[in-house]
């Protein structure tokens, strides 16, 4: 793709072969095949016991109680809990207790419900630090709808306090993880990132490569975006490019913020209005490269870079032509894990 554009500096060469790269981020399953298997198993005996037969709920009750199957007792635990189901009783302290040992033994949906009923106090006096802890051991073990639920306290500030940047992250982590797509979608809605608002996950952290800072946003296993913070060719400090190639292109950059530590800081895009800082061009086959050039005295100004470095996250707000035409607009958000030592790299090569 180098040449669609005319060459503008190292990073924007390096950006433009960058995006003709197909990479495979590692996906996860939503549990491992060692409890999936199992898991697949008591579901079905859990809802034969729920219809009412009672050799299922026999051999489910054996399985939790005799043989202290984590999957067998976080299953027992919905069957007696279902209102619905044959055997339920009601008793949400007997429920919860089946929970917690289902999570003492590592089962990550035990885990997770166990966790849910500690951050509600339900069945069990409230205690949210043994929940976050649960969590954190769900969520690690790969069960992403753990991090939906987690996300969800920290929007309610239930349990925790109201931390809309760690939601953010845990959506984030939940996508990554395949959690269950509807229920990202209205997760996704509650932290307004609907349709209007299209965040893609993120597979790379900030690294120092070519001169640039640089970080990359991938849409499955493409990589459809770069940012790369450069050395301004006039000397004059340090610009960023933002290169993005989609069928339908940038047309006007809104704003560009700095997330550090929950507060959301807007940062000057000087005379980057409208399109006067956009680059378009087209492959011939529909697709087209855009590049943001954020090239002007304050990006170089110390307080802007330690915001990068200090950030969570870096966002840009922007209308495409299809947007545009609907009256909404679009945000990529870029994580800046990293960012520190690609920046102070970077800075380090300019002073020598």
């Amino acid at each position: 793709m180098q040449r669609y554009f005319r060459q503008r500096s190292r990073a924007a060469a390096a950006a433009l072969a960058a995006l003709t790269l197909v990479a495979q981020p590692a996906v996860a399953e939503q549990l491992s095949p060692y409890w999936q298997a199992q898991r697949d198993y008591f579901n079905k005996l859990s809802d034969d016991a729920c219809d009412g037969d009672g050799e299922a709920y026999q051999t489910l009750v054996r399985a939790a109680q005799n043989d202290d199957h984590p999957v067998a007792q976080n299953d027992l635990a919905w069957v007696l809990d279902t209102k619905r189901c044959a055997y339920f009783v009601g008793d949400k302290s007997l429920s919860t207790d089946y929970m917690r040992q289902s999570a003492a033994n590592g089962y990550p949906l035990g885990m997770s419900n166990y966790a849910f009923r500690l951050m509600k106090g339900t069945g069990v006096t409230a205690y949210p630090d043994l929940a976050l802890r649960y969590y954190d051991a769900a969520i690690l073990l790969g069960y992403g709808e753990a991090a939906i639920e987690l996300s969800e306290f920290y929007l309610d500030g239930t349990g925790v306090p109201r931390n809309e940047a760690r939601a953010h992250e845990l959506y984030q982590t939940a996508r990554d993880l395949g959690a269950d797509e509807e229920k990202l979608a209205k997760l996704a809605e509650r932290l307004g990132l609907g349709d209007a608002q299209k965040y893609l996950h993120l597979n790379q952290k900030w690294s120092f490569s070519g001169g640039a800072a640089n970080v990359g946003k991938y849409d499955g296993d493409r990589l459809e975006a770069v940012i790369y913070l450069i050395e301004n060719p006039n000397g004059q400090g340090v610009r960023m490019e933002f290169v993005r190639e989609n069928f339908d292109p940038v047309v006007h950059v809104m704003s560009v913020k700095v997330e550090v530590d929950g507060k959301v800081h807007d940062v000057d895009i000087g005379e980057c209005f409208g399109d006067g800082c956009i680059e378009l061009s087209d492959d011939g086959q529909g697709r087209v490269l855009t590049m943001v050039t954020l090239d002007w005295g304050g990006w170089s100004a110390p307080g802007v870079l330690d915001l990068l470095k200090r950030g969570q996250r870096i966002g840009f707000n922007f209308q495409t032509r299809g947007s545009l035409a609907e009256q909404q607009y679009y945000s990529y958000a870029f994580s800046l894990k990293g960012s520190r030592k690609a920046i102070e790299a970077l800075e380090a090569d300019m002073a020598d």
